[in-house]
């Protein structure tokens, strides 16, 4: 910049602007200044240690945790909520951000939809500091899924419109709740035959096989004979 002072001692403002969408890891930005006159060097400033001329750009990464009423692996439901933890790093406190999330479908790679509408939320946030997390809630209807079903959690870090990070492993465990479809079959008997005589009091037997149940939880098997 080119400038007359009206004065011996005074600012001015050298404006420097450029595209910082390529940097990947933190950096410090450090301003080098010389001030010349007549082709002259007058004077410098380059000290590369110098907090007053540096400026940090912190690139933001998140990573996300997701479950379903607090598990991995959940049934089919009229109404399933399913929470995205997502960790952050590198944001700047007081500044406002938001978390856009969508549900995947992992067997397609395609979104997840609910009656042809794609299943999403997001959350807008302010951190108090530069590492923390903040939940994306999804609620929805799961009773239509009629097979088992991967559901991977895209995430989306944004600020006035830009995209400054993204989560979107559909590989990631993390961020996968599974939808079990339970099963059942059933082989009734009598002492191991097919057939009987109802001349007395007897067992009947019913062997349920069943899939697709999760490990730990408590089921009821409810039966009735019908004629």
């Amino acid at each position: 910049v080119s400038f007359v002072p009206e004065a011996p001692s005074g600012e001015i403002v050298v404006s420097f602007v450029f595209d910082g969408s390529g940097i990947s890891e933190n950096t410090e930005l450090v301003a080098f200044e010389r001030l010349e006159k007549d082709g002259l060097t007058l004077t410098v400033h380059a000290d590369i240690d110098d907090t007053a001329q540096t400026v940090t750009v912190l690139v933001p990464k998140i990573g996300t945790q997701a479950t379903a009423n607090g598990d991995k692996e959940v049934h089919p439901n009229k109404s399933l909520t399913l929470e995205d933890t997502v960790s952050y790093e590198n944001l700047i406190p007081g500044k406002e951000y938001a978390l856009n999330g969508v549900l995947m479908d992992k067997s397609t790679g395609e979104a997840f939809t609910v009656n042809g509408e794609t299943v999403v939320s997001d959350v807008t946030f302010v951190p108090e500091t530069s590492s923390g997390e903040a939940v994306v809630t999804f609620v929805f209807a799961a009773d239509g899924v009629a097979e088992n079903t991967d559901l991977v959690v895209f995430e989306y870090l944004e600020q006035d419109g830009r995209t400054l990070a993204v989560h979107t492993d559909i590989d990631d465990e993390g961020q996968t709740v599974k939808v079990l479809v339970p099963k059942i079959g059933t082989s009734a008997s009598v002492e191991g035959k097919k057939e009987i005589n109802a001349t007395e009091v007897f067992t009947l037997e019913d062997v349920v096989s069943f899939e697709n149940l999760i490990p730990g939880k408590e089921y009821t098997l409810r039966g009735v004979l019908m004629d």
